[in-house]
C-alpha cells in the first residue's frame, strides 16, 4: 500500500508538470534560463514519472481503487506550496470529476468542475485512449471521438467535447 501510494504521488506530480510545462512554454524566458528552476525539464520528468507508473502500478482490489483515488488531494497537498504551481492546481485536483457529478475527490457537477480540469480532463482521455498501453492498443481516431461524443453530458462538458473535436478535425 505504501508503494501505492507512493506512485499515485509520483502520477500527481506528472499531471501537474504537464500543465505547468505549458504554462512555462508561454513565458518569454526559456524555462531553462529562469532562476532558480537550473536545467529542470519537467516534460521530460513527467514522462520519465509515467512511464515508472505505468510499468509498477497494477491495481487489483477494492481497497487499492479506494487508495488510488485518493491520488488528486494528494497531487494538490504536494503541490500547492509551490508557489509557481499553485495557479495549475485545479487540472491535477479536479481532473476526475464528471459533468454528471459522479467523479472523485469532490463529486463536483458541471460548471462547479473548473474549467482547466474539465479541459484537461478530455485531453487527458484522448491521449490516453490514442496511446498504446500494456494492457491493449491504442484506439483510431474514428473510435476515440465516438467515446467522447457518447461521454459528453455524463462524464465530460459537452460544449467543450464539441470544441475540442471541432478543433481536432480543422487542426
Amino acid at each position: 500500500m505504501k508503494k501505492l501510494n507512493q506512485l499515485l504521488a509520483l502520477a500527481s506530480v506528472a499531471v501537474a508538470l504537464g500543465l505547468s510545462n505549458g504554462q512555462l512554454a508561454a513565458q518569454d524566458q526559456p524555462q531553462q534560463q529562469r532562476p532558480g528552476r537550473g536545467n529542470f525539464d519537467p516534460e521530460q520528468m513527467r514522462q520519465r514519472m509515467m512511464e515508472r507508473v505505468r510499468e509498477q502500478l497494477e491495481v487489483k482490489s477494492d481497497d487499492e481503487w479506494k487508495v488510488m483515488r485518493l491520488h488528486p488531494q494528494l497531487a494538490h497537498d504536494m503541490l500547492s506550496p509551490i508557489a509557481y504551481l499553485r495557479p495549475a492546481l485545479d487540472v491535477p485536483y479536479c481532473h476526475h470529476e464528471k459533468w454528471d457529478g459522479t467523479g472523485y475527490p469532490r463529486g463536483l457537477k458541471g460548471e462547479q468542475i473548473p474549467l482547466a480540469a474539465r479541459l484537461f480532463a478530455i485531453v487527458d482521455v484522448w491521449d490516453a485512449l490514442r496511446s498504446d498501453r500494456p494492457y491493449r492498443l491504442a484506439w483510431d481516431e474514428a473510435k476515440v471521438r465516438d467515446y467522447l461524443r457518447q461521454q459528453a453530458g455524463t462524464h465530460f462538458d459537452p460544449a467543450i467535447v464539441e470544441a475540442f473535436l471541432v478543433q481536432r478535425q480543422d487542426g
